[in-house]
C-alpha cells in the first residue's frame, strides 16, 4: 500500500506523483518492506534486554531490607543488561539507517527506470527542500524509514532514513546540486519550475528544437504517416521524456482508426491483430501469409485481419512497434496458455513464408522485451567465440543492409559504425557477415554492457542509419527493435 498526503497530491505535478509513486513501488518490488520488518525485529529483540534490565532494576526498589543483603549480584546482572540493551540499540539503529539510506538511492534509481523521466523525481525532491518534511509528531521515529524523505531530525545525521536531499538529487544525474544545498537553494529551483516547465528547461533545449525543424516527411508511398527521424532526434529523446514527444504520441494514438483501438485494448481479439501486423512486416510474402491465415482459421478471422491490414498500410511498417507495445497491455490479461497460443500463432505466421527475415525477428522479440518471456526458442544453430567488437560488428552490419540495397551506401554506413565505436582495422576491410543466428546472439552479448556503453553502441547505430541525412522506415524498425532489446526503449517519431 502506497499513501499520499494531500499536499502531495496539490503541490506536485503529474510527472513529479508519478516519480513519487514509482519511488515507493520499488520498496515494494525489492522487498523493503520485509527487510525493514527484520530490522524493526532485531533492534526490539535488543530493546526487550534492556527493559529486561531496567524493569528487574526498579522492581528491587520493593524489596525488603533484608533481602536486598543478597541483591547485590542481581543489580549488578540487571545493570549488564541494560548497558547491553543500550549499546546493542544504539549500534542496531545506525545499521538499520545506513541500510535504509542505500536502499533510498535504489528506490530512486528504480523511479528513473520506471518513468524514463529523471526529471520528475528529481524536482519532488526539489520541491521537498523547499517546503520541508519535518514531521511534528512524537513518535514519527518509529515509522521514519516509510516516510519520501527525513521526516525526523537526527544527530549528525547518524540516524537519519534518507540520504540528504543533494545526494539524493545529484545520484539521479539530472541536476547538480551543491552538497550542503540550503532551502534557498530549493527555494530558488521551486520558482524558477513556476515560470516554465521544469522537464523542459533542464533538459537540453535544443532537442525540441531539433525534433520541430529536422523532421523530414517521405513521400507517402515510401513512409507512410509516420515521420522520419535523424540521428540527434533519436539521441535526444532516448531515456527522457519531452512535450512535444508526448504530444506527437497522443497525435498518434488519436489518429488509430477506434476499430483499431478497440482492438488493441481487447485481449480476445489480439491473435488477429498479431496476425494483421506479421503480415504487414513484409508486403512480399503478403500473399503467402494470408493463405496461411485462411487455411488454419475461420473466414471472419481472416477479414479481421485484412481490415487490421488495411489500416496499417496508412500508417507505415514504422506504426508496427508501438501497436505491439500499446496492445502488450492486454495481452498479458490472458492466462499463460492463451497467451503462449496466441503468440506461437503470431510466429507461426511469420514463419509461413519459410525463411524468417530480421524484421520479424525483431517484432518477436519486442513482445518477448514487453512481456518478459522467451517464445523463441535458444537451441539449434548457435555463432561461437564472440566478443563485443565481434557483436557490434555484426549488429551494426545487419542495420546498414536495411538502410539501402545498394551496396556502396550499404558500405558506407556501415564504416561509419565501425568507425564511431573504433572495433579496429580489422572490420574496415568489408562488411561484417551476418545472419539471425549470429544476430541473436550478438544482441545477447550486448545486453551485458554496461549502460554508458550501451548509450555509445546506440549512439553508433543512429550514425549508421543516418549516414545519408535520415533515418528510412527499415532503418527506423531495425533501430527501434535494437534499442529495446537493449533495455533503451527510444520514441517511435
Amino acid at each position: 500500500m502506497v499513501l499520499k498526503t494531500g499536499s502531495t497530491i496539490e503541490q506536485l505535478t503529474r510527472d513529479e506523483l508519478q516519480g513519487v509513486i514509482a519511488h515507493e513501488f520499488s520498496h515494494i518490488f525489492h522487498g523493503d518492506m520485509k527487510i525493514n520488518a527484520k530490522l524493526i525485529g532485531v533492534l526490539f529483540g535488543i530493546l526487550f534486554i534492556y527493559e529486561i534490565g531496567s524493569r528487574s532494576l526498579r522492581s528491587t526498589r520493593y524489596r525488603s531490607r533484608s533481602s536486598s543483603k543478597n541483591g547485590g549480584g542481581l543489580v549488578i546482572i540487571m545493570l549488564a543488561f541494560i548497558i547491553v540493551g543500550l549499546i546493542g540499540y544504539f549500534f542496531g539503529s545506525l545499521i538499520k539507517a545506513a541500510i535504509s539510506r542505500q536502499r533510498e538511492f535504489l528506490a530512486d534509481a528504480a523511479a528513473v527506470q520506471y518513468t524514463r523521466n529523471p526529471a520528475g523525481i528529481s524536482m519532488a525532491l526539489a520541491k521537498i527542500g523547499h517546503f520541508g518534511s519535518a514531521i511534528e509528531e512524537t513518535k514519527a521515529g518509529e515509522v521514519s524509514h516509510m516516510f519520501f524523505a527525513n521526516g525526523i531530525s537526527s544527530f549528525m545525521g547518524l540516524f537519519a532514513t534518507h540520504p540528504p536531499l543533494s545526494a539524493r538529487i545529484n545520484k539521479i544525474g539530472h541536476l547538480r546540486v551543491p552538497k550542503k544545498a540550503r532551502k534557498r537553494y530549493f527555494s530558488d529551483l521551486f520558482n524558477q519550475s513556476q515560470t516554465k516547465n521544469f522537464a523542459e528547461a533542464t533538459h537540453n533545449e535544443v532537442a525540441n528544437e531539433v525534433t520541430s525543424t529536422r523532421s523530414h516527411q517521405a513521400p507517402k508511398s515510401d513512409q507512410g504517416m509516420m515521420p522520419q527521424s535523424t540521428n540527434d532526434d533519436l539521441m535526444d529523446h532516448i531515456g527522457s521524456l519531452s512535450e512535444s514527444g508526448i504530444n506527437k504520441a497522443k497525435a498518434f494514438i488519436s489518429s488509430l482508426p477506434q476499430e483499431l483501438m478497440d482492438a488493441i485494448h481487447d485481449p480476445q481479439g489480439m491473435s488477429s491483430l498479431l496476425s494483421a501486423i506479421a503480415i504487414s512486416i513484409n508486403e512480399r510474402h503478403y500473399h503467402q501469409q494470408l493463405d496461411f491465415i485462411k487455411k488454419s482459421q475461420p473466414s471472419e478471422y481472416a477479414d479481421r485481419v485484412l481490415k487490421f491490414h488495411s489500416s496499417f498500410k496508412e500508417f507505415g511498417k514504422a506504426a508496427l512497434i508501438p501497436v505491439i507495445e500499446l496492445a502488450c497491455p492486454a495481452l498479458r490479461r490472458l492466462g499463460n496458455d492463451q497467451k503462449r497460443n496466441t503468440v506461437s500463432y503470431f510466429i507461426k505466421v511469420l514463419e509461413s513464408k519459410q525463411n524468417m527475415e530480421l524484421l520479424d525477428y525483431l517484432l518477436i522479440k519486442i513482445l518477448e522485451t514487453s512481456l518478459d518471456q522467451d517464445y523463441l526458442p535458444r537451441t539449434g544453430k548457435r555463432a561461437t567465440n564472440f566478443n563485443f567488437r565481434k557483436a557490434m560488428a555484426c549488429v551494426i552490419s545487419a542495420l546498414a543492409k536495411h538502410g539501402s540495397r545498394d551496396e556502396g551506401v550499404y558500405l558506407k554506413s556501415y564504416l561509419a559504425g565501425v568507425k564511431s565505436l573504433k572495433l579496429g582495422n580489422e572490420y574496415y576491410q568489408q562488411a561484417y557477415p551476418w545472419d539471425l543466428y549470429s544476430f541473436d546472439t550478438s544482441i545477447r552479448i550486448l545486453n551485458q554492457l554496461a549502460p554508458k556503453h550501451k548509450k555509445v553502441f546506440i549512439d553508433a547505430c543512429a550514425k549508421v542509419a543516418s549516414v545519408d541525412g535520415q533515418i528510412v522506415e527499415n532503418e527506423l524498425i531495425v533501430l527501434r527493435g535494437i534499442c529495446d532489446c537493449l533495455g533503451c526503449p527510444s520514441p517511435f517519431f
